[in-house]
């Protein structure tokens, strides 16, 4: 991912005619190096394919959302607060190392109140009240430490143990949707903030900022995003191959594994994530005059890019992806499968024959007794 971000950066600095240095380019690159795996997970899930190749999308989704966050705010204090190298390694290891630890703190906190209820309210307002308390205590309280890596740990802890002490499938369901409500109402209002500020910050409040030229540039950032991350998929193939979930040679062929890996490639959409951070660039009026002698559009510019950006892997990455997943023949059954199906037919009726006629030997010997 760091790579990533470094390759975007240097499309900054030595392809655009901005004008921007290595920092505001690299703040660029953070930006739309954080991926959003929504759209390729629902699909998957809706065509009931890819279980494995969605585990690994989800999870480099997440470290990549992290990762992305803490490079967005170092750059973001190296503009906004000069200071030195070792200070800046410091806070590098302050916002990496302290947010797992506040959120495992709070976990444990939540953990073992839910063992202590069966309420299915109690249990859904004890998630999401440690959510945001975790966020708030990072960002807000004077821990300054990175507020999404604390939330992330404590996310994927309560995923992985916390369910434990969810005592009741009602608690479960109830969980699983109000969740599912926050997530959804969180990314439209995301969604139509950032096109409103496009909108009026990028057309109407400055018709000029936006030119021809600048489509051109987006357009070339598009295709550049696409090989950047085909690049990087490649030279981490190895890895995956060896060690990624589903992909080692006994389980997966070499002809799937490179279908895996253009899935991979082309499903690297971006979304919430990123216009977040353009946001954030965006209201910065500080940072605005920080960088007005080199761009004095940078921040609006920013948003106009990620937005840019998000629609057109939308529009092209997100809705050709089924039709890839086709091409490509993931959408057809295994052998296991279908042996699987076939054998199923012959299989249930003796089983229901075999489990009647041991009841009956249960009931009659019942009623001997």
């Amino acid at each position: 991912m760091l790579l990533q971000v470094v390759f975007i950066a240097m499309i900054g600095v030595y392809s655009f005619p901005y004008g921007w240095g290595w920092t505001e380019s690299l703040l660029f690159g953070g930006i739309l190096s954080a991926t959003d795996p929504v759209a390729v997970i629902a699909l998957m899930k809706e065509l009931g394919l890819l279980g494995d190749l969605r585990v690994l999308i989800e999870a480099e989704s997440l470290l990549n959302d992290g990762t992305a966050i803490v490079v967005f705010e170092l750059c973001l204090m190296v503009l906004l607060e000069p200071s030195s190298i070792a200070e800046y390694v410091g806070t590098g290891f302050q916002l990496v190392l302290g947010a797992p630890a506040l959120g495992t703190g709070l976990f444990l906190a939540s953990w073992f109140w839910l063992l202590r209820t069966d309420d299915p309210i109690q249990d859904t307002m004890v998630t999401v009240c440690t959510a945001y308390l975790c966020y708030f205590l990072s960002e807000a309280a004077g821990c300054e430490v990175s507020g999404v890596l604390s939330v992330l740990t404590l996310g994927v802890l309560m995923a992985g143990f916390g369910i434990t002490a969810i005592n009741t499938e009602h608690a479960t369901h109830m969980l699983h949707a109000v969740w599912t409500i926050i997530v959804w109402i969180c990314d439209t209002i995301v969604f139509i903030l950032a096109g409103a500020i496009i909108v009026q910050d990028g057309f109407l409040g400055n018709s000029g900022l936006f030119k021809s030229s600048d489509w051109g540039y987006l357009f070339a950032l598009y295709i550049s995003l696409l090989l950047i991350r085909l690049f990087v998929v490649l030279l981490c193939a190895p890895f995956f191959r060896y060690s990624g979930y589903g992909m080692q040679e006994r389980v997966c062929s070499p002809q799937k594994f490179a279908k895996y890996l253009l899935i991979l490639s082309w499903g690297g959409l971006r979304g919430a994530v990123g216009l977040v951070l353009a946001l954030i660039v965006s209201v910065n009026k500080h940072l605005e005059h920080v960088v007005s002698e080199r761009d004095p559009h940078f921040c609006p510019r920013v948003l106009l890019h990620t937005g840019g950006i998000v629609v057109l892997t939308t529009l092209i990455n997100a809705a050709s992806l089924e039709k890839l997943i086709m091409w490509l023949g993931l959408a057809e059954p295994t052998e296991t499968e279908v042996f699987l199906s076939l054998s199923l037919p012959h299989v249930l009726p003796y089983t229901h024959a075999h489990t009647n006629k041991h009841m009956i030997c249960i009931l009659s010997s019942s009623a001997v007794l």
